[in-house]
């Protein structure tokens, strides 16, 4: 029937489907669906969903549903919430609230009310200011303060004030005002 690159003879019996990078026979009786990037025969008893990126078999069995940034896989039973930024699962029966700005979970057990209230800060849970701002409360979703705040907006994204809080920026992550809000 032909040669191999080895010029062996290729046998009828032989029943050959092609050949492998290696040139190794793929016989018929293997059945495979195709080769890992290792040229490793996949099985069609493999029953392979994918390759994860270091290119080992992503068995059925696993049940992934995706890979962490560190490509483990992620199994159903996990039950995921999604990834802190230091990429560790966030499992369900954490129950987090959010994160920290150390990016720690907020356990709903914790019944965290407020971040470190020090003069001129601002509870990004309560979304109230403690101390003479107490009776102004700012929205983070308008970016706006009510009360004798409200013709004074902060933008989250410059992380400074307009308006006659101009001069002074609210850092998110320490949770104060740098220079002075007084009126």
């Amino acid at each position: 029937m032909g040669l191999t690159p080895q010029n062996s003879l290729i046998q009828s019996s032989d029943k050959p489907m092609g050949l492998t990078p290696q040139n190794r026979l793929i016989q018929s009786s293997d059945k495979p669906m195709g080769l890992t990037p290792q040229n490793r025969l996949i099985q069609s008893s493999d029953k392979p969903m994918g390759l994860t990126p270091e290119n080992s078999l992503i068995q059925s069995s696993d049940q992934p549903m995706g890979l962490t940034p560190e490509n483990s896989l992620i199994q159903s039973s996990d039950k995921p919430m999604g990834l802190t930024p230091e990429n560790s699962l966030i499992q369900s029966s954490d129950k987090p609230m959010g994160l920290t700005p150390e990016n720690s979970l907020i356990q709903s057990s914790d019944k965290p009310m407020r971040l470190t209230p020090q003069k001129d800060s601002f509870n990004l849970l309560t979304n109230q200011w403690d101390s003479h701002h107490k009776t102004a409360s700012f929205n983070i979703l308008t970016n706006q303060w009510d009360s004798h705040h409200k013709t004074a907006s902060f933008n989250i994204l410059t992380n400074q004030w307009d308006s006659h809080h101009k001069t002074a920026s609210f850092n998110l992550l320490t949770n104060l005002t740098k220079k002075y809000v007084l009126l």
